[in-house]
């Protein structure tokens, strides 16, 4: 017998095909702490059971054969602290009240010792609860998790790694999907225990040749069956910020439970990820951020004195620049051509913004610095002294030093066929655009530069005036070298001619209609931050 031969007979015979009824009365987990991130999951997929009824979707299926998603929960007591058995109780009552069958899961701690005394007690009960989960599934028929992991603990998981010394591969996010973990060597909950094909049932020919031979050559028995199956987990929510989530609790009427151990930061490394994160928010909710101007992507930013913040006792001066170069970092990925700046790019900058943060601070401070393609500028120059009143900072675009501009930076744009409009693109990583070119000349879209301003003054000196006053208003200084323009692309050596300023809706088009543009801002994360902030970032004409 060939070996490929042999090898194949203990795997399933070939694919078996998807059909609806696979999904039908399909029976999914949720692992429920009774935080807002799993209650906000639990309240989605009760939402979600309740509205997949019989639909037009499934009538071809038979009367007796109803189409059917629900749900089982399972809530797992880790015992760690007074009352944890009565709050699980609690969280059961409020799912079953929404319609989920809920299962609470009690850990049982070897040894007679306090869990929290213990040195590795973060990675037990990580061990410990998946564990019971995967018991919980197995023993349930079940072979889906969803878990509640979203935005903030994709960053915890990386930020974590980091520390550790993780580096590349290792530093890989969380996956959608993906084995349970802490359940290696438990059949049926670990990558198997699914035996619906694996049937071995061999004729009375191959039984008898499999005894002819069995003691003349061990290789003639057929190959064991390979193992498939065990419970997967998945994860929906990792697109979700935590801000989102408490909103869904709240529109919702859903009710969560705190665990109060988890604001403790020495308990834990990720309790003490998760207090850097929470007191991060809280120094860019003093921040006053105002005058955004989406059309130049120009930010005003008055950074708060820091030297009265209530850090937790015993925070060292390198975890404070870290928090600070979290908060900065906040602000600069509002203006940033790039996809973000590294906090380790943003050190030196903290000692420039807070150097009250620092025992021995650079009193050299400029009053003007680059970090990350982002331009800082202080409106009021610094004293000799750290002064409480903080100066305001104008952030921007960094002006491109490079001449020519980069190829990234320069936008071709054909005449459009039977008046159609363009894929939309991103522009500078800063600005979404789609063009209608209805003119014989190909576009160029490239960023400003003094030659297009002289260019407008001399071609155009009637609308100059008022141009220049919407430049100094929206634009002012080095800011408008930041801005995208429109050019007819000349021919051969012929000059570019300057035809539009799409931010500002400015057009010097000599026929109306032959061009029309549609633009938008980039995507910007703005939670937390002033509130004039937050209505440009829901696209709030203010």
């Amino acid at each position: 017998m060939g070996v490929t031969k042999c090898v194949l007979q203990g795997l399933p015979s070939k694919p078996h095909p998807i059909k609806v009824e696979t999904f039908v009365n399909a029976l999914s987990s949720l692992a429920i702490s009774g935080g807002v991130d799993s209650m906000a999951l639990a309240v989605l997929c009760s939402l979600m059971k309740n509205a997949l009824t019989r639909t037009d979707a499934y009538r071809e299926l038979p009367d007796h054969f109803p189409l059917k998603v629900d749900f089982k929960a399972f809530v797992v007591d880790h015992g760690v602290r007074d009352g944890s058995s009565h709050e699980a109780e609690a969280v059961a009552n409020v799912l079953e009240e929404r319609g989920i069958s809920t299962q609470v899961l009690k850990i049982e701690w070897p040894g007679g010792n306090s869990p929290k005394e213990l040195s590795n007690f973060e990675s037990l009960a990580r061990k410990y609860r998946y564990q019971a989960l995967g018991q919980a599934c197995l023993s349930s028929g079940i072979n889906s998790l969803l878990v509640a992991h979203h935005q903030d603990d994709q960053a915890e998981g990386v930020l974590m790694r980091l520390i550790n010394g993780h580096r590349k591969v290792g530093l890989g996010g969380m996956k959608n999907e993906s084995g349970i973990p802490e359940c290696d060597g438990i059949h049926g909950v670990y990558e198997s225990g699914n035996h619906e094909y694996l049937v071995h049932t061999p004729n009375g020919k191959s039984i008898h040749r499999s005894t002819k031979f069995s003691l003349e050559n061990e290789r003639s028995q057929a190959q064991l069956l390979v193992e498939t199956g065990g419970v997967r987990i998945y994860r929906p929510l990792l697109g979700m910020s935590k801000e989102s989530l408490i909103a869904t609790c709240e529109f919702e009427w859903m009710e969560w439970f705190e665990d109060h151990t988890n604001k403790d930061p020495s308990l834990t490394t990720r309790n003490a990820i998760r207090h850097i994160s929470t007191l991060t928010e809280r120094i860019v909710a003093k921040c006053e951020a105002r005058n955004f101007e989406t059309r130049s992507g120009k930010l005003s930013v008055r950074f708060p004195d820091l030297s009265t913040f209530p850090f937790p006792p015993g925070t060292t001066e390198k975890e404070k620049t870290f928090i600070a170069a979290k908060v900065i970092r906040r602000f600069t990925d509002l203006v940033t051509p790039a996809q973000s700046v590294a906090i380790s790019a943003l050190h030196k900058s903290v000692q420039w913004i807070f150097p009250e943060l620092f025992q021995n601070p650079d009193m050299r401070r400029p009053s003007a610095f680059t970090i990350g393609g982002v331009q800082f500028d202080s409106v009021v120059r610094f004293t000799s002294t750290i002064s409480p009143l903080k100066p305001t900072w104008v952030l921007s675009r960094e002006v491109p030093k490079a001449s020519p501009l980069s190829d990234h930076l320069q936008t071709l744009i054909p005449p459009s066929k039977f008046d159609l409009w363009s894929p939309w693109f991103l522009y500078d990583r800063r600005f979404w655009i789609c063009l209608n070119n209805r003119t014989e000349n190909t576009l160029l879209i490239r960023l400003l530069q003094p030659s297009d301003i002289a260019q407008i003054r001399d071609k155009h000196p009637k609308v100059m005036q008022k141009l220049e006053n919407t430049l100094k208003r929206l634009a002012p200084g080095k800011i408008r070298w930041s801005l995208p323009v429109i050019l007819w692309k000349g021919a051969h050596e012929a000059e570019d001619t300057v035809v539009a300023l799409p931010t500002l809706d400015w057009n010097c088009m000599p026929v109306k209609g032959l061009l029309k543009w549609k633009i938008r801002y980039k995507k910007i994360y703005t939670e937390g931050m002033s509130e004039c902030i937050n209505k440009l970032a829901q696209g709030q004409v203010l």
